[in-house]
């Protein structure tokens, strides 16, 4: 009896221990398994990570380099682009700035040591690229600029600051020309809209358009080409003496403006006139002025007195031709005809 219940607690024992070790192994495989899953998941965690970093990575590469490409001139930019981002979403854009690239490459290198400013705005028109825009403009400053200093007038220094305000040959314009619009133009009209007057008056004296040269006269002036207190309907009748004749043809250029004078209540502007005269008889003559101009403040002009320098005549006679030179003073009498008849006597 004692043996058999001995035998008993042996087998129960036995078997305890046998329970015990199961659940300590079951526990080891758990753990492991968790730790396994553990593993797995930071693994996995790390690679997810690392490729969305990478991802992330050549995406901000990608973007910084697409966007360098907006200011690029440079061929092999946009060329190592498409070859490093061949799934690029922007390769086909990139594709077709690389040959609009090429072409402009190709035309600035054409013009690129040109001395003629119409050949950049030219550029500057066709493409209108902000990859030239830079270079485009300080060529159109240094080109401009060397008109203007070779003009040294109040409008051509106006005229390069209108089209470069910010140009860099701005502090070099003479103190003189800046003078004579700070101190002298007090009202909101500009040296140059004076200048300008001046220049449009002669364009429709060399047109014989009268009725548009009225529009830059007061409706009296007290001297016009040697007549004083000419009024705007009698125009036409002071323009004898520098445009004598309807059979003549005539060119006048104007130039050598002074720095602009106010008067009493009047500008007084200072230039000088070459002019040039053909008539139907062939000959030809050439006039050289001093202008004294003044204007009011609405822009028109109340006197104007033209001194002459010189005058060349040259009429046929013959195979000999005729010259004159005459240093008069012009007083609104003289007519080219009537001297290229006389000499066509003699």
């Amino acid at each position: 009896m004692e043996n058999k219940t001995s035998k008993n607690n042996s087998s129960n024992s036995t078997d305890n221990v046998q329970d015990s070790q199961q659940v300590k192994n079951k526990k080891k495989r758990i753990s492991k398994t968790f730790i396994l899953g553990v593993v797995l998941l930071l693994t996995a965690i790390i690679a997810i990570s690392y490729i969305t970093y990478k991802s992330s990575t050549r995406d901000e590469n990608e973007k910084s380099r697409y966007d360098a490409l907006k200011n690029s001139r440079n061929v092999e930019d946009y060329e190592d682009f498409l070859e490093d981002f061949p799934k690029s979403r922007h390769s086909r854009e990139v594709s077709a700035r690389l040959e609009q690239v090429k072409v402009e490459v190709k035309e600035w290198e054409s013009i690129k040591n040109s001395s003629n400013p119409n050949d950049f705005r030219a550029f500057q028109n066709r493409f209108n690229d902000a990859c030239f825009a830079n270079l485009v403009e300080a060529k159109l400053d240094s080109l401009d600029w060397i008109v203007a200093k070779k003009e040294n007038t109040n409008r051509s220094y106006k005229t390069y600051l209108d089209q470069h305000p910010k140009g860099k040959h701005k502090k070099e314009i003479p103190e003189e020309m800046k003078l004579a619009q700070q101190n002298f133009i007090k009202e909101n009209n500009t040296a140059f809209d004076y200048e300008n007057v001046i220049y449009l008056f002669f364009q429709n004296l060399e047109n014989r358009n009268v009725a548009a040269m009225k529009q830059y006269v007061a409706e009296e002036m007290t001297d016009f080409l040697g007549r004083t207190t000419l009024k705007r309907d009698d125009l036409e009748g002071g323009m004898a003496g520098i445009l004598p004749s309807k059979s003549d043809s005539c060119g006048i250029k104007i130039d050598n403006f002074s720095p602009i004078e106010k008067i009493d209540d009047n500008y007084n502007l200072k230039f000088t006139i070459e002019q040039f005269l053909a008539d139907n008889y062939g000959g030809m003559k050439y006039v050289d002025y001093d202008a004294d101009c003044k204007m009011n403040t609405n822009l028109e002009i109340v006197s104007l007195q033209l001194n002459k320098k010189k005058e060349q005549i040259i009429a046929k006679a013959g195979n000999k031709p005729i010259r004159k030179d005459d240093n008069t003073a012009l007083n609104g009498k003289q007519r080219t005809s009537n001297v290229v008849k006389k000499s066509n006597k003699q």
